[in-house]
């Protein structure tokens, strides 16, 4: 959602387009208030939505085969249960559709709010989320093969059901598959904010391949080629002149980096700029494009990205952590538990 003005709404867009929506709010079981946006009174966008494609939703007939299935293989299935928090607000809306979604938050302010991504509201909000999660959710079944598992979304609620004697180990790896986008930028909470310099780092490379700089040099180079490039993160710029760092998982990436840099035959210069003369750069985080033109976007994925030597270190530390607990496991077995801090063993 951005902040807006009605002129400046009328520059963009003709006047039949712009819909000032009024806003509701229904209270959760949770105490906690979801905002609505009436996409249907006065400003008829609901109406004017035509949806083409049915959109079923799994109701209590799916639920009573899952149940028949439980009972045919006369095993208790292990079950996993998640909701998608502001699932509809994942789907992004096209710029010439923003208008179509305004709304203020009181009645006398001169102030408009676009939403850019889905809004609970308008109707075909949960088309386009389902449609969606379905790409992820056949990408992660197709990933599954043909272990034994049944997996269902009610909108935004996903249930999977696993059976047979690795139920346990199968559903382990559905949650994973999941999860698989860069794990290392994440802790056990999923989340990244702690990452923060790994991740500016990780976008410092990814320009630098979209760009085109980090294409193997087809000759030697007998005099040094700087890139120059800036940063809001002024650890990064220090980082970049000693090349070393011991921190995770920054040094995984600051070694892939580097492993690019020395086949390109190149060298990064690296300048920190203070964010508030760098808000082109934070408008592109917080999804601000007004001011950038759409034809010139580089659409990109993260599978794209040259990351092998990184995935292999990640890949690497975790068969060590993995062994380390179980040697740790082992002893402790062996030893009957652990030794008091002070105690020594006999002779």
């Amino acid at each position: 959602m951005a902040s807006t003005t009605l002129g400046a709404l009328k520059q963009e867009y003709a006047e039949d387009q712009i819909r000032v929506a009024s806003m509701g709010a229904i209270r959760k079981p949770d105490g906690s208030v979801r905002p609505v946006h009436d996409g249907t009174h006065g400003v008829r966008v609901n109406q004017e939505i035509q949806q083409l494609n049915l959109l079923a939703v799994l109701g209590p007939a799916e639920v009573a085969w899952m149940v028949r299935q439980a009972h045919e293989q006369k095993e208790p299935p292990f079950a996993i249960t998640g909701d998608v928090a502001a699932a509809h607000r994942l789907v992004r809306i096209r710029r010439q559709d923003w208008s179509l979604l305004a709304c203020r938050a009181e009645s006398e302010s001169p102030t408009l709010f676009i939403n850019k991504v889905g809004t609970f509201g308008i109707s075909s909000a949960s088309l386009w989320w389902s449609r969606l999660f379905g790409i992820v959710g056949r990408m992660v079944g197709r990933a599954m093969l043909n272990r034994f598992l049944y997996q269902f979304a009610f909108v935004d609620d996903l249930h999977a059901n696993f059976f047979g004697p690795r139920k346990h180990v199968n559903a382990l790896l559905w949650l994973v598959l999941y999860l698989m986008e860069a794990p290392y930028l994440f802790d056990e909470e999923n989340r990244s904010q702690w990452a923060s310099a790994s991740a500016e780092l990780l976008a410092t490379l990814a320009a630098l391949f979209l760009f085109g700089h980090l294409e193997p040099a087809a000759r030697l180079r007998h005099f040094p080629v700087v890139v120059p490039a800036v940063t809001d993160n002024r650890g990064n710029e220090s980082l970049a002149r000693k090349q070393s760092t011991t921190k995770w998982p920054l040094m995984l990436i600051n070694i892939q980096l580097s492993h690019l840099l020395m086949k390109a035959m190149l060298k990064l210069d690296l300048q920190w700029r203070p964010r508030e003369e760098n808000q082109d750069a934070d408008d592109l985080t917080n999804q601000r494009f007004q001011n950038f033109d759409p034809d010139k976007r580089v659409d990109c994925k993260a599978c794209e990205l040259p990351l092998g030597l990184l995935n292999k270190l990640w890949l690497t530390k975790n068969q060590f952590d993995s062994l380390r607990r179980q040697m740790t496991s082992s002893v402790e077995q062996s030893s009957g538990g652990r030794k008091r801090p002070h105690e020594k063993s006999a002779w």
